[in-house]
């Protein structure tokens, strides 16, 4: 597979048939750093179809996770009062000293006000779906906490099960969960573990919570004359059509959507489902946009058939230029994408999904290309030890050629600091070449010892 230098506008500078050819290329355009960044190494990953991902989530001897109709006619404040058991208040500390105490559960209505929340990729300028409000539920990923002692104590002879059935080492590795506010609080992450928890130790309340969140979003949007919508798999891959079927036949004028790797999926009218590239499943893209899908794919724009990205003005701040720059790459890109990309011998239209995040307003069949935002510069200041992600770092990404587009596996726009590991990872971090120590492999970062070893404590 060939590897494409991408410069730290996230543009493509140079193709080159190997690894190491990229490697030295990237060094011989100036690059002070090269990260090799997680790409698509499990060519033939055949994830499960949409049963066989929901055998997946149940705890260890317990039974398949499954909410009952009962859910939805609950007492809620039997259910909330259940649910204080399971998420109790926790403390942290933060980088300025101010200490914060978070009780998402001290009452019913903070509860259920605390189920959805929004991010950076549900608020991106939404361009025509401007009149579109989106709530997302936030879930811990893929296999976080699986393999790791649970934090601050809580549940220790628990671990959860795999909430991403479809995923592949590639996009494990460049999930959205280390990026942004995620990476800057453990608060974060942590709040993701307690929902998460709680959807296996009381599915029940857990879903009568879940229901009237969607109630309170369908109320608040009619106030604004907006239309609702909910993404319940902001971070997670979780089949809510066979977790949680009497949901969708509750609220039928709530329109809910998703990304999904899991092939095969069978979603209700007002579920909405985007099948995802990862890295791995080129065969089952091709397959599902034949069927009449909607498919996203991380694509990568090369610098030299676009124009050349801005350079810095002379007394400009970093700041400044990091805003007119991410501008000018989007520009870039907007102008680079094809309008149609033949597969099969089918011609099927190219929408640019960075306008926004609204995918059931696409049309289907359809390819929606996001583009690959390089976490250098102004990103990689946000994250402590970050600093070698600096405009004269490099990454060399793996990529493959779709109908004319060169995509890649998924990666965050706002990746942390790639040379230290995550206390969540099962891999270890893969350094290149000894006799060159600035090649860095991204097999995840995020947290270092000191944020570890608080967590094993608490958090703090």
């Amino acid at each position: 597979m060939p590897y494409a230098v991408l410069s730290d506008a996230g543009l493509v500078q140079r193709i080159e048939p190997t690894l190491e050819a990229a490697v030295d290329g990237a060094e011989e355009d100036g690059a002070l750093d090269v990260v090799i960044d997680a790409a698509a190494e499990e060519r033939q990953h055949n994830p499960p179809q949409g049963r066989g991902a929901l055998k997946q989530l149940r705890m260890p001897d317990g039974p398949v996770l499954a909410i009952p109709e009962s859910a939805l006619s609950l007492d809620l404040t039997e259910a909330w009062r259940r649910i204080q058991a399971l998420m109790p208040p926790f403390e942290q500390t933060g980088r300025t000293g101010i200490q914060r105490t978070f009780d998402p559960a001290r009452s019913r209505a903070t509860l259920v006000k605390s189920f959805f929340g929004q991010n950076a990729k549900l608020l991106k300028d939404k361009g025509s779906a401007e009149n579109i409000d989106v709530q997302g539920l936030n879930l811990t990923p893929f296999w976080m906490f699986s393999e790791a002692p649970d934090p601050a104590g809580i549940a220790a002879e628990s671990h959860l099960p795999n909430m991403c059935a479809g995923s592949s080492a590639a996009c494990r590795h460049s999930c959205l969960v280390f990026s942004g506010q995620n990476y800057a609080a453990d608060w974060s992450i942590f709040a993701k573990f307690q929902k998460t928890r709680i959807l296996f130790g009381d599915p029940e309340a857990f879903g009568r919570i879940l229901y009237q969140a969607c109630l309170r979003h369908m109320a608040s949007s009619a106030k604004s004359d907006f239309l609702p919508a909910v993404r319940l798999n902001v971070l997670s891959d979780v089949p809510w059509e066979l977790v949680f079927p009497s949901l969708f036949d509750a609220v039928p004028g709530l329109q809910f959507y998703d990304y999904t790797k899991v092939p095969g999926r069978e979603p209700p009218p007002n579920y909405d489902l985007t099948f995802s590239n990862s890295g791995g499943n080129l065969r089952l893209v091709e397959k599902h946009l034949a069927a009449s899908g909607r498919v996203a794919v991380v694509a990568h724009v090369p610098e030299w058939r676009s124009g050349s990205p801005i350079s810095k003005r002379e007394n400009e701040s970093d700041e400044s230029y990091g805003a007119r720059r991410d501008e000018a790459a989007k520009r870039l890109w907007s102008d680079r994408l094809p309008k149609t990309c033949t597969v099969g011998g089918i011609r099927y239209p190219v929408i640019d999904g960075d306008v926004n995040d609204v995918r059931f307003m696409d049309p289907t069949p359809a390819i929606i290309a996001l583009r690959w935002k390089n976490p250098g510069g102004q990103a990689a200041a946000q994250a402590k030890g970050a600093l070698q992600l600096s405009q004269d770092t490099k990454f060399v990404v793996e990529i493959e050629d779709f109908c004319g587009l060169m995509i890649g596996a998924v990666t965050p726009s706002d990746q942390p600091d790639t040379t230290i590991q995550t206390i969540f990872s099962v891999d270890p971090l893969v350094v290149g070449a000894q006799e060159n120590p600035r090649r860095w492999a991204t097999r995840r970062a995020g947290y270092d010892q000191a944020r570890a070893q608080r967590l094993a404590r608490g958090i703090t």
